[in-house]
């Protein structure tokens, strides 16, 4: 079976993933993926619910990083947001995410990457060796 191609786990929304759930299963760095995970598709800010999650999950103690390949709008939001960002320059790969645990010299073993798509985040998390969670990708922004 392709074991690759399948998260480690799944919620319905980034929101959902609890600090008491991070611990039990000794994630401790997460590397998020920004569209449709963080970001709904036709939107350049971050919903405040997003905002408040991320800000609570690093007062707790959890390290986050943004991985994408729009490098400019990547780079604005890493700082409006107050963490660390990596733009491989195409769609998130394996060697993507090894690059951001060297930079954040992180444990493989206690790392995760939350996104939307399986042929992106999921795949490249699981053949880099650490933990993929799934999340339904958010709806395009409502004018």
């Amino acid at each position: 079976m392709l074991r690759f191609l399948y998260p480690h786990y799944r919620f319905d929304a980034i929101t959902r993933i609890r600090r008491r759930w991070l611990k039990q299963q000794e994630i401790y760095t997460v590397l998020l993926d920004l569209d449709r995970t963080l970001l709904s598709l036709g939107s350049k800010k971050v919903m405040p619910d997003f905002t408040a999650w991320l800000t609570r999950k690093q007062q707790q103690g959890f390290r986050f990083c943004l991985l994408s390949n729009g490098r400019t709008r990547l780079e604005r939001l890493a700082e409006e947001l107050d963490i660390p960002c990596f733009t491989p320059f195409s769609k998130i790969l394996p060697s993507a995410c090894r690059k951001a645990m060297r930079e954040l010299y992180c444990d493989p073993q206690y790392t995760a990457v939350i996104s939307d798509r399986t042929l992106g985040g999921i795949v490249a998390a699981n053949l880099a060796g650490i933990r993929s969670i799934h999340v339904k990708p958010l709806r395009p922004a409502v004018s």
